[in-house]
């Protein structure tokens, strides 16, 4: 269940790094290439606005993860162990806080469709960051190709 947890928080975090970057990079390419600004703003608004909505839906499930659950599971398992006469009480409130935690992430059969749209919302995020790291890759191509032009051009009509 840990491992799940964990594999959870660590997707969660990895597509929040990859939603800030292309909000970054999105951000850049507009002041770099102001040429380009007005042939691509209908797009660029376009996934910002679906990058905004990732945004959110994945820090409000962040929230969850660490404020719903965890936190309130991690006080819960204090109380248990401040309580605790022995060591197997502190195991048995060990066991009960991996078993809560696993019932409000979710992870158990009883949630599995629900974790599948989850998880089907989280590959669609991370497909979308591909395709924007993609699709930013081609048109630093075409910047470098355009201004290799424009350089050859000048140095041809400079002499």
């Amino acid at each position: 269940v840990s491992t799940q947890s964990t594999g959870m928080l660590w997707k969660t975090k990895r597509i929040e790094h990859g939603l800030k970057r292309v909000w970054e990079n999105t951000v850049t390419w507009s002041r770099v290439l102001p040429h380009l600004s007005r042939d691509i703003a209908p797009l660029r608004h376009l996934v910002n606005m679906v990058n905004n909505e990732m945004q959110h839906f994945i820090s409000q499930v962040q929230y969850y993860i660490n404020f719903e659950v965890l936190e309130c599971s991690w006080k819960e398992l204090e109380g248990a162990v401040d309580t605790a006469e022995n060591l197997d009480h502190i195991i048995d409130a060990h066991k009960k806080f991996v078993s809560v935690v696993s019932e409000r992430l979710m992870l158990n059969e009883e949630h599995r469709a629900v974790m599948e749209k989850l998880y089907k919302v989280f590959s669609h995020a991370i497909n979308f960051i591909a395709e924007y790291d993609d699709a930013s890759d081609m048109l630093k191509t075409h910047e470098i190709v355009r201004r290799e032009r424009e350089t050859a051009i000048q140095s041809n009509t400079e002499k």
